[in-house]
């Protein structure tokens, strides 16, 4: 290779180097002023929303204000005003906001190709929607895009339409855990809207997939309404929904609740076993104490540990069933266990919760 084609080559790359050092200050710089400019305008609008408030500001100057605000800046402003002012005065804000520019603009987003435009329109109508925007929610909680869906699912915290509730409730059934979170969150919101379709899924031939999440959102609602369905599914045929019911059922600390899981201490499944054993706890009724020190000789070592955790759980006379196991001189008797669980702390008794919701 020649002496002049390798100052080329060298030349070359020195020019890749310095155009790519370029790059990088170019977007540096870009990134230091678009910060600038977005730190201003938030600046510029949350002192508008504030003396708007104060009433400094009429609603044309307000405006005419915040039209000079970008999106990204105004979408910050509205979310940080929507967590610190609540009740009537937030809905002031939103009657406002509801007649800026910026409004007009995120809410035709809601029909974009684009799904991120999609995505900032649920976000805005989950902080400032009106019934008269539930068409849009209608069209973003059928969003092909997981994230809008997510997002659009906050609308009716705000605009509890009844049908979408119910219709939100059977979704649900299919929904992923996370999505399913995100239901479950707005649902106790507004509860009394889905109750019939509820009990009708629980006393229902729905199968066990769809009794099963009911019986999951009933454990977050712990409404005494539902009380009298989930002691029943305690004793059905399929292991997974019995499994589902006893964990359900800890949430009514009732007599019923009480003698409906003890039936189910001799249960077959394991499973429903250690769930009983753990519902017995957090209802810590002594009724229980009998039927719970049985289970300290379960041939499932976890159910025998429930047991235990159940016995302390209780108080004095579960105590007592411990440490009289440590008197006791036959196989059965699971001493190494016993002494573990003597000799928990309280704060990790209270921190020991359900392993298990269902199979």
């Amino acid at each position: 290779m020649s002496y002049d084609l390798l100052m080329q080559v060298a030349l070359v790359q020195l020019a890749l180097v310095l155009l790519m050092l370029t790059g990088l200050l170019m977007a540096r710089i870009a990134r230091s002023v678009f910060t600038s400019v977005y730190d201003r305008e938030v600046e510029v609008g949350e002192d508008t929303i504030a003396r708007w408030l104060a009433g400094e500001l009429c609603d044309e100057n307000a405006r005419a204000r915040l039209a000079k605000v970008g999106d990204d800046a105004f979408a910050a402003i509205v979310g940080a005003y929507a967590g610190r002012v609540e009740g009537g005065r937030w809905e002031d804000i939103v009657g406002m906001l509801r007649t800026t520019p910026w409004f007009s603009r995120v809410r035709s987003h809601a029909g974009s190709r684009f799904w991120w435009r999609r995505l900032d329109a649920a976000r805005a109508l989950s902080l400032v929607a009106l019934e008269s925007d539930l068409e849009h929610a209608k069209a973003l909680l059928r969003d092909p895009h997981h994230g809008v869906r997510l997002a659009a699912i906050r609308i009716l915290r705000r605009v509890p339409e009844p049908d979408l509730l119910r219709e939100l409730f059977t979704a649900s059934i299919e929904a992923s855990p996370v999505l399913r979170r995100y239901i479950f969150d707005v649902l106790q919101v507004h509860d009394r809207a889905v109750v019939d379709t509820v009990l009708s899924t629980l006393g229902g031939t729905a199968g066990p997939r769809a009794t099963c999440v009911a019986l999951e959102y009933v454990t977050e609602t712990a409404d005494p309404i539902y009380m009298d369905e989930v002691l029943q599914l305690t004793s059905v045929r399929s292991a997974e929904i019995r499994a589902a019911a006893v964990r359900a059922a800890s949430e009514f600390p009732h007599g019923r609740s009480t003698q409906a899981l003890m039936l189910r201490l001799d249960d077959e499944c394991s499973v429903v076993r250690r769930n009983v054993c753990e519902s017995l706890g957090r209802i810590a009724s002594v009724a229980a104490t009998g039927g719970l020190e049985g289970r300290l000789a379960d041939v499932d070592r976890e159910v025998r540990l429930a047991a235990g955790v159940a016995l302390r759980r209780i108080g004095v006379p579960g105590v007592r069933v411990l440490r009289e196991q440590l008197q006791r001189d036959d196989e059965a008797s699971d001493q190494s266990l016993v002494r573990y669980i003597l000799g928990l702390e309280p704060d990790a008794i209270d921190q020991i919760g359900p392993t298990v919701r269902g199979l």
